[in-house]
């Protein structure tokens, strides 16, 4: 017997063709809720790949999507945060209200496409954020798909950089140039330094000046030290107070960018090169 013919997930009549794929041996089963597909789902017979687009779903058929996605993440075949249920019920809400649409569509086609879905999932993970929801578990997950440079890209977003700087540069430049531009801020992570738990004062004080290495080789003049946490807050203040000013070639000029206070406190620290 088949390993799908075991599965028995009670759902609406027109998602029993998404029963009998997803269960199948060497499925990848995808969710999209960016696409202009005009289908309720897409089969690549070839290298079964299964997208299910929610937004072309009727009521019924989302409800019934929950259950199959509960259900694939209980035969262990889906990597999903440890509240899987919540998570589901708010990725459904989120891909019907679809809120960072026009950013995604603007992004499409200007960045790498592994890039565009860990922006995807980033932007879902701030939203969640925002939400007040727990969001450690997502992050864990975005790591684990994407890698070091998706972790990045999910900061980067988590600090608006695509909407207060990537959108102003794609609107500037030419295509290569902000290709070039993208790439040195993202792959060679020269747009900011991001503070984060466990990290110590030399390690920041060494990743500055690592910082400013790729800003003079590559013709950037500033670049961002974000904290979000008490810890991560106070780290940052205690080396722009101690060691900000030690050893630098060039000399940097610091301006604090914002500040926030409890319970969200977060602190973000522009350098620019003198």
């Amino acid at each position: 017997m088949s390993k799908s013919s075991k599965v028995q997930v009670n759902v609406c009549p027109s998602l029993k063709p998404i029963v009998t794929k997803v269960f199948g041996r060497g499925v990848t089963f995808n969710i999209d809720a960016d696409s202009e597909s005009p289908f309720p789902y897409t089969w690549e017979a070839s290298d079964k790949i299964l997208t299910v687009f929610p937004e072309n779903l009727n009521d019924e058929e989302k409800a019934g999507l929950v259950i199959i996605i509960k259900e694939y993440h209980n035969r262990n075949l889906l990597l999903l945060p440890y509240k899987q249920e919540q998570v589901i019920e708010e990725y459904i809400e989120y891909s019907e209200a679809n809120p960072n649409k026009d950013t995604i569509e603007f992004f499409t086609s200007s960045i790498p496409a592994n890039d565009l879905d860990a922006l995807k999932m980033s932007l879902f993970m701030r939203d969640e954020k925002n939400k007040g929801n727990d969001i450690s578990a997502l992050k864990k997950e975005i790591r684990e798909t994407f890698g070091p440079r998706g972790a990045y890209i999910a900061n980067l977003c988590t600090a608006g950089y695509f909407e207060r700087s990537f959108k102003a540069a794609k609107n500037k430049l030419s295509i290569e140039r902000f290709k070039e531009y993208y790439e040195l801020r993202v792959g060679k992570e020269a747009a900011a330094i991001f503070v984060h738990g466990g990290m110590t004062i030399l390690a920041l004080r060494d990743l500055v000046k690592e910082k400013i290495d790729i800003c003079q080789l590559n013709g950037i003049f500033k670049f961002s030290i974000h904290g979000f946490g008490r810890a991560n807050v106070e780290l940052i203040k205690e080396y722009i107070e101690n060691y900000s000013v030690d050893d630098l070639d060039p000399e940097i000029k610091k301006e604090i960018v914002y500040e926030s206070p409890l319970p969200n406190v977060g602190l973000e620290y522009e350098i620019t090169l003198a």
